[in-house]
């Protein structure tokens, strides 16, 4: 009986001994398992952001070329006459219009800006488009040239019956600018 007794206790103490070292090892590697996961996160934050501002230096890179190989100076939209001048920005942006996808409903002249010693060619562009075709379209004026600057911009959405996409559809008006030189040699 003494010797039952004695291997119980035995068990027992190994079985605590067990508990003890067992507890004491999930205390350790709770708090190691959740640092690991913390780590993880950080990293696919920081690879996102990565990513963000490669993006952004690609970009930049494309512009820097851009006006190095214009020698620094802004290309300017050239005329002789500020007529000329709105036709030939009226058929680019109607161009661009087109080439997005977006409904062109109206484009016309704007009120004249001055751009120091430029002067500036101001359209209004009504349209109707997705968000996509809205898009691609701010983008080819973003990055044309000679510039196309967007100096406000509306956007309204339309509820339209029987419209059935996965965008709504959006009502635009942009007001553009394109800086022009005028001069006796223009194109």
């Amino acid at each position: 009986m003494i010797i039952a007794q004695s291997t119980r206790r035995r068990a027992l103490v190994i079985a605590g001994l067990l508990a003890l070292i067992s507890g004491a090892a999930g205390a350790v590697a709770l708090p190691i398992f959740d640092w690991r996961r913390s780590i993880e996160t950080e990293l696919a934050t920081a690879g996102a952001e990565y990513k963000r501002l490669s993006e952004s230096l690609d970009a930049l890179t494309v512009r820097k070329r851009r006006l190095t190989e214009t020698g620094g100076q802004l290309a300017l939209w050239q005329a002789r006459q500020t007529g000329e001048a709105t036709a030939r920005v009226q058929s680019v942006v109607t161009e661009l219009a087109r080439a997005s996808g977006a409904n062109l409903r109206a484009l016309g002249p704007g009120p004249s800006h001055e751009f120091g010693l430029v002067q500036a060619v101001s359209l209004r562009l009504e349209s109707e488009a997705t968000l996509d075709q809205l898009s691609a379209l701010l983008q080819k004026l973003e990055f044309h040239a000679p510039p196309l600057l967007v100096e406000t911009a509306t956007l309204r959405r339309l509820n339209r019956p029987g419209h059935a996409t996965e965008q709504p559809l959006l009502f635009v008006q942009i007001d553009i600018l394109a800086p022009v030189n005028l001069s006796e040699e223009s194109e």
